[in-house]
């Protein structure tokens, strides 16, 4: 996953910066560098480029990884071989991946059961940052073992420790010794495949219903959730901005408390890959589109530099480029004061730059 070139975070141009400055002198007397107030109707606009472009995107991309596991975990259970096993882990990877792109937006449909929220059932570790591999390994061989009939049903009703990725890592990377996982399992013990079918269709779901809840039917209310949420209509009156603003540092917060780093993937050791997608994600997410000529390029960061705050958003870049190189070098320490230094910024720099007040809705610790 070591990417090949390190982004160049420091020196990127906005053409957005020069474009809307141009616009605004076109329309008066605004010389071209000088600093303007983030509006209501820009603000809108990075906001929905942001929920289309990211949030649905992220949700879309890790339904369909999902799907594709299902898929393949089917076809490898019709005719086991190691080739079929390789893809299904590979897969697996590629599902988690598309999860930590998701993570940052832990709000909405992941959330909207206050006791069992649909998170806790593909990450059970974001919940209380407890780490369920053993609990897992138990209830797959009893599962395996006993007598058990392990339909879908079966599957839905399990707590949100027995489902999700981290029961599938387990399931694909281990045979019920705890040995590393083979074909011959497959081959002797048919519940085996009947375990590996059922949290690939609960993971499956959980993906739908995710991607479901923005764009057409949130909480069965008939109403996608990006239109509750773009018209400012959140149930606690949070402001959408701001709930996104906050939700991201949340998750950056997490991750360093709970030392998500070292602690996830106990046995596909997905860590850094996982890692990179969410800092691609963060980058992705202020950066916005990279289309000069969209009508609409405009970005988190493009709004910034507008108003005048382009020392802060070199500052964010900076702590990007920080995460990025403790990436390539497998570096904890440095990764986890990056991401921190990213928390600090999500608290302060940028909502100050993006002219948005967050009260005292900060994570301190979960």
């Amino acid at each position: 996953f070591k990417r090949e070139t390190m982004r160049q975070t420091r020196t990127r141009i906005l053409p957005t910066v020069l474009a809307l400055a141009a616009l605004l002198s076109a329309c008066g007397g605004t010389r071209e560098n000088d600093p303007i107030d983030v509006t209501e109707e820009s603000l809108s606009t990075a906001l929905t480029n942001a929920t289309d472009e990211r949030i649905i995107v992220a949700a879309g991309n890790f339904m369909t990884e999902a799907e594709l596991l299902n898929e393949t975990i089917e076809s490898l259970c019709d005719s086991p071989d190691l080739g079929g096993l390789r893809d299904a882990q590979a897969q697996w990877r590629d599902a988690y991946d598309a999860w930590y792109h998701l993570l940052p937006y832990n709000f909405g449909p992941l959330t909207d059961d206050l006791v069992f929220p649909p998170y806790t059932f593909i990450d059970s570790l974001r919940l209380r940052g407890t780490e369920y591999s053993d609990t897992v390994r138990s209830a797959i061989e009893d599962w395996v073992n006993g007598d058990q009939t392990l339909s879908q049903s079966f599957f839905d009703n399990q707590s949100f420790q027995y489902v999700g990725l981290l029961a599938l890592e387990v399931a694909l990377y281990e045979d019920i010794d705890g040995s590393s996982a083979s074909v011959s399992e497959l081959t002797d013990e048919p519940r085996k495949c009947q375990v590996l079918q059922g949290l690939a269709n609960r993971l499956q779901d959980s993906g739908e219903y995710v991607y479901d809840g923005w764009v057409s039917d949130y909480a069965g209310s008939g109403t996608p959730f990006r239109t509750i949420f773009l018209n400012a209509e959140l149930e606690d009156g949070t402001e959408p901005l701001s709930k996104l603003l906050t939700t991201v540092q949340e998750n950056l917060d997490y991750v360093t408390n709970r030392g998500v780093v070292t602690l996830a993937t106990p046995v596909a050791e997905q860590n850094w890959a996982a890692a990179l997608a969410l800092v691609t994600e963060i980058e992705d997410l202020l950066e916005g589109t990279t289309d000069a000529l969209s009508a609409n390029n405009i970005s988190f960061f493009s709004l910034m530099a507008d108003a005048g705050y382009e020392d802060d958003v070199e500052t964010v870049r900076s702590n990007i480029a920080m995460a990025y190189e403790a990436i390539d070098d497998e570096d904890v320490s440095t990764y986890n004061a990056a991401i921190a230094a990213l928390d600090g910024n999500f608290k302060r720099e940028i909502p100050d730059g993006l002219e948005v007040s967050l009260g005292i809705n900060f994570s301190d610790g979960d």
